[in-house]
């Protein structure tokens, strides 16, 4: 084992492409590019590319929860 090896459980949160989030939240590609130019999702630009966490989006989605009516 090299000294720069990460512990086991310790690994940082993989990123989501835009297709992954696109599944993730049963949306079109297209749909996750507007958001982005919108800037209305989070997200993470590494150069050309945009990466998700999934607890972020995790986050964004209970952001906008509308809670139900007495009814």
């Amino acid at each position: 084992m090299t000294d720069n090896a990460i512990p086991p459980g310790s690994a940082p949160e993989s990123l989501l492409t835009v297709l992954e989030a696109a599944v993730y939240l049963h949306v079109s590609r297209a749909k996750i590019y507007l958001l982005t130019c919108r800037r209305q999702i989070p997200h993470h630009k590494l150069g050309r590319h945009v990466r998700f966490r999934r607890a972020e989006l995790d986050a964004w989605i209970e952001a906008g929860k509308v809670e139900m009516a007495d009814g």
